[in-house]
């Protein structure tokens, strides 16, 4: 593999971040081509900080997507770098059997329209915050700050959005 530079850092907390990306959502969310893209996330496969496997959405025709994971070398690469993870441990960050699997990677293609959104009108910013991220702070008893308690009937339930985002005009 090429020198493991910076833009390998960013790559690594996005999957992190994403908890686990197609090829074309890496690409997009982090402004490259697509074969520069899977050409890099190949390289990280290869040298073991991540993982990658087939997987076709549910119902869908044709090719399986590639998707990538964090493996344990990419999460320690993380924190050598200073990247705070939080308090999510490396089992969450590595999970492959979750059981919602299509439902992430739709949030995940939410992320990347909002992405796209703003991308063409830099005065915008978006910043999206996920319950599934190890970089979003949380409570003393571990649930995220986005969640919130509401009234079913007579009985109070914890309910925890898949995230919330912001708009903002920078200019």
């Amino acid at each position: 593999m090429a020198k493991f530079n910076k833009r390998d850092i960013e790559l690594l907390r996005c999957i992190a971040e994403c908890r686990f990306l197609t090829i074309r959502q890496a690409a997009a969310l982090l402004v490259r081509s697509e074969r520069g893209a899977a050409n890099r996330l190949r390289d990280l496969d290869k040298d073991e900080y991540i993982r990658s496997s087939s997987h076709t959405r549910n119902g869908r025709r044709g090719r399986p997507e590639k998707v990538v994971f964090l493996k344990s070398k990419g999460i320690s690469t993380l924190r050598d770098n200073k990247v705070a993870i939080g308090q999510r441990d490396a089992r969450f960050l590595t999970a492959t059997n979750v059981s919602a699997f299509d439902h992430q990677l739709m949030v995940n293609d939410f992320r990347v329209c909002l992405r796209e959104l703003v991308h063409p009108a830099p005065q915008l910013k978006a910043r999206f915050l996920s319950e599934t991220s190890p970089f979003l702070p949380r409570q003393a008893e571990g649930r995220p700050y986005i969640g919130d308690v509401v009234r079913v009937g007579k009985r109070k339930r914890a309910f925890t959005p898949d995230g919330v985002f912001s708009l903002n005009h920078t200019g």
